[in-house]
Order: structure tokens, then sequence, then C-alpha cells
């Protein structure tokens, strides 16, 4: 086994044992008030009580997505692998998940409203961002997520959350 391919597998296994705590941190940006606790229930398959039912969908968008993204850590990042990784997180929430944003979207505290993508600046969006040749670097350069609520929005960057999953993304591909 190759020195990438043991420090990629050590990627997965840690990954995988810090799970839910990255789940949390995500789901905390959506979910106001979410515990630990209530992330590790829902991790667990139980439904903490008094909690909404969008809420508790939310937490299981973002588990089954990081599974996504350990599962197929070694796929080329291109518009399916985005499209299936945001229609995950959306489904049961957001009307065409997975699919290109088609209506504006406004960002909370500012005026700007991100231009409509289009199919080819999602693919181009998408090619520049994987030539960038550090897993690091690439992470902290763009956001390439269709649009689902706050979490979402196609090649854009104003979202911090997003760079938790491209972080995934990026030092799970650690240099082939």
């Amino acid at each position: 086994m190759s020195k990438d391919d043991e420090s990629r597998l050590m990627a997965v296994e840690l990954a995988k044992r810090l799970l839910v705590d990255a789940i949390w941190k995500t789901a905390s940006i959506e979910v106001d008030g979410i515990s630990f606790r209530d992330t590790q229930e829902i991790f667990e398959g139980r439904a903490p009580a008094n909690m909404a039912v969008d809420d508790i969908i939310v937490v299981n968008n973002i588990k089954r997505a990081w599974m996504f993204l350990l599962e197929n850590v070694d796929q080329p990042v291109n518009w399916q692998y985005m499209s299936e990784y945001n229609r995950i997180l959306g489904e049961g929430l957001i009307r065409d998940a997975g699919k290109l944003r088609t209506n504006d979207v406004r960002i909370g505290g500012t005026d700007w409203i991100p231009e409509l993508p289009t199919m080819e600046s999602s693919h181009d969006g998408i090619s520049s961002l994987m030539k960038i040749e550090s897993p690091e670097d690439r992470a902290h350069d763009g956001e390439p997520c269709a649009h689902q609520r706050r979490r979402r929005s196609v090649l854009h960057k104003p979202i911090p959350e997003t760079r938790i999953h491209n972080q995934a993304i990026a030092l799970l591909r650690v240099e082939r």
C-alpha cells in the first residue's frame, strides 16, 4: 500500500470517528440550539423530544451527505457528484434538490443577489476548482454546491458552512 493510500485510509477512518461531531457542527448552522446530545440521538436513529421534524431531517440529511462523501472519496468531483451530494442534503426539504437553481436567492445581511447559474457556469466552476492542486487550498477557494436553503448556492462563496464539506472532500482526497 502506498503512502498516499495509507494517508487516505487514515483520513477516512478519522472522519468516521469524528462523524457525529462534524454533523453537529454542520447542523448547528441550520438548526438553532441543537445540542451534541440531540445530534447523537438523531445519528443513532432516535428523535429528540420537542424537536421539529424538519430539523431532524436536516441532521439526517447531513449524516447521509457525510456518508456519501466517505463512501465516494475516490470518485471524481464533477456535476453528477455535486448534484447527488446536494440532492441528499435537500431531500424532503427543498424542491428540486440537487438540480440547478432556477430562482433568485437572497443572502441574509446583504442586498446582493447571486446570479442564476447555468449548466455551463456550474461545470466551469467545478472544473476550475478541481484544477487547484492543493486539497487544502481547494477547500478554501470555492463552494461548489447547488442551492439548498441557507446551506447551498452554486459556486457561491458567502456561506461558511459549505467549507466544512469542501474541507472533507479536500482532506480525504489526499494527493493521488
